[in-house]
């Protein structure tokens, strides 16, 4: 029987979605724990809305209870199976109604803070595959581990789910964590269908630059457009307002760029409900301007993008708003000194000796 564990109290864990929660819980009623009765012990209330939010306190109680109760030492990874569309809140719709697996995936970081704060996703092309890392902010070694598998094995359920192809899996997979059981090793072998492994530096799974080009089944690029919009609204209402003004623009560019790569300061001043003076007077007494803040998105998404040797350096130009392949070029060399051709051969190469 797994060890029971108990918590301590943590204020500082954000929000989550009820959406995110509802794997667990049906895993758990299949397991014959009453979850209502279970809700009402731990005073949370049952909702409707899957955007509905709620503390990561209590989201942290009831995760704690219900792999107590379950017996159950791969909880986190077994929930994943019950994982669809509105348990990642807007940005499941988001994601299966984009053109390709690769497009869903440069969604997450932009909108996942409608799912919760539960931990943060880096993408890392790489030569020959996009490594996607998760950082989880629990602390608690049981809940962190039991989050972190289902996170991933989520992802993979999901990914084959919208491209319809079940026999797509990662490269490898690594997480931090020890193998919980001696005996469970091939469970998770059996789910991925590849490598899985344990006590590495970082939780992240690699796919092939050759799967991300998969088309998805039900790409909608007029829904996709609505669809973004509203995340884009519900995101800059989520953003703590006290964080500094130059923090929420970015935000807004990062998820501006993400849609169709046009961005204009009256777009941004209007989603935070000012005129574009008001926004210039703020961030020049934040010490910055709308154009600083816009240089300093596009460098970050440059260097992630060149990253990846199969998007070529036109096609990035365009993602990130410029109107000309030679504009950006000479932006890209102000910012870091180098050309992009340049810097994805630096990259390459310095892949090439670490792999080595």
């Amino acid at each position: 029987m797994p060890q029971k564990v108990t918590i301590e109290a943590n204020t500082l864990l954000g929000e989550v979605s009820w959406g995110s929660l509802l794997p667990y819980l049906h895993y758990a009623n299949q397991l014959g724990i009453n979850t209502q009765q279970l809700l009402q012990q731990l005073d949370i209330t049952s909702c409707t809305d899957t955007g509905e939010r709620l503390p990561g306190e209590s989201a942290q109680r009831l995760l704690l209870t219900l792999i107590n109760q379950a017996n159950d030492a791969l909880f986190g990874l077994h929930a994943a199976q019950f994982i669809q569309p509105a348990s990642y809140n807007v940005l499941g719709y988001i994601t299966m109604n984009c053109a390709t697996l690769n497009d869903a995936i440069q969604r997450i970081t932009p909108y996942e803070k409608l799912v919760g704060d539960m931990g943060r996703t880096s993408l890392n092309y790489l030569a020959e595959q996009l490594r996607i890392s998760w950082s989880c902010i629990y602390t608690n070694t049981t809940i962190k581990r039991h989050m972190v598998e289902h996170c991933f094995a989520a992802w993979t359920h999901y990914a084959r789910w919208i491209t319809g192809k079940h026999e797509r899996t990662p490269i490898v997979v690594h997480f931090t964590h020890d193998c919980p059981l001696d005996n469970s090793y091939h469970e998770y072998e059996q789910l991925f269908n590849c490598p899985v492994l344990f006590k590495q530096p970082e939780n992240s799974l690699d796919i092939s630059l050759t799967d991300l080009q998969t088309p998805l089944q039900q790409a909608s690029p007029a829904l996709l457009k609505t669809l973004e919009q509203h995340a884009q609204h519900v995101v800059a209402t989520l953003t703590p307002q006290n964080s500094s003004l130059a923090e929420r623009v970015k935000v807004i560019i990062r998820q501006q760029l993400s849609c169709d790569g046009t961005l204009t300061k009256e777009v941004v001043a209007k989603q935070l409900t000012m005129t574009t003076r008001t926004l210039h007077r703020h961030l020049q007494h934040e010490q910055t301007t709308f154009q600083q803040l816009l240089d300093h998105v596009r460098m970050e998404q440059a260097k992630s993008l060149l990253k990846d040797s199969a998007i070529t350096i036109h096609t990035i130009a365009e993602n990130l708003g410029f109107t000309e392949v030679r504009s950006f070029q000479r932006s890209f060399k102000r910012w870091t000194g180098s050309t992009p051709s340049h810097y994805r051969l630096e990259q390459v190469t310095k892949h090439t000796i670490t792999k080595n």
